[in-house]
């Protein structure tokens, strides 16, 4: 049963090194690749701040186009009644 113990934590651990890579593959920038645990996670929490500060930017531009679009809306309403009134500008 030793020899098993001994097998099972080998297979883990290539496949925990294994993770390591793809994750490395995945969040490397064309860099040579990196085997260095720490370098692999580094890289990776600099790519995870970089995403989170990218989806801030995504929200607050789409909360600015949400307010255009509303304005624009009162707008066009505006002067669809002024011009079913006969008001619209000439």
């Amino acid at each position: 049963m030793f020899p098993n113990r001994i097998s099972n934590w080998r297979i883990l651990i290539l496949t925990n090194f294994n993770r390591f890579l793809e994750l490395s593959a995945i969040v490397g920038s064309g860099k040579t690749s990196k085997t260095d645990k720490t370098a692999i996670l580094a890289d990776a929490f600099c790519t995870l701040n970089q995403l989170k500060a990218e989806a801030q930017q995504l929200k607050d531009c789409n909360e600015q186009l949400l307010k255009t679009i509303k304005k624009l809306r009162v707008c066009f309403v505006a002067d669809f009644f002024l011009y079913q009134l006969g008001v619209g500008i000439q």
